[in-house]
């Protein structure tokens, strides 16, 4: 197996070092998403408790609205 960018030849086991570093920095990654997420589900339900909430009607015209200035072309 050959390295990228390199003539060097990465041996068995180094390839599968390699291998586990990026399954770990995957691991710590999808860890930071799911902890991000977690905060913004949280702030969501503290907003609601507030009474800071929108109603779902005004929730879906403003994402539609959003949706669609996406994805009309730029003038």
């Amino acid at each position: 197996m050959r390295k990228p960018d390199s003539d060097r030849s990465l041996s068995t086991s180094e390839a599968a070092r390699a291998g586990l570093r990026l399954q770990e920095q995957e691991e710590e990654l999808l860890e930071l998403q799911r902890t991000e997420l977690r905060e913004a589900i949280a702030q969501g339900v503290a907003q609601l408790d507030r009474g800071e909430g929108v109603p779902g009607k005004a929730a879906f015209d403003e994402a539609r609205t959003k949706l669609r200035a996406r994805r009309s072309p730029a003038k």
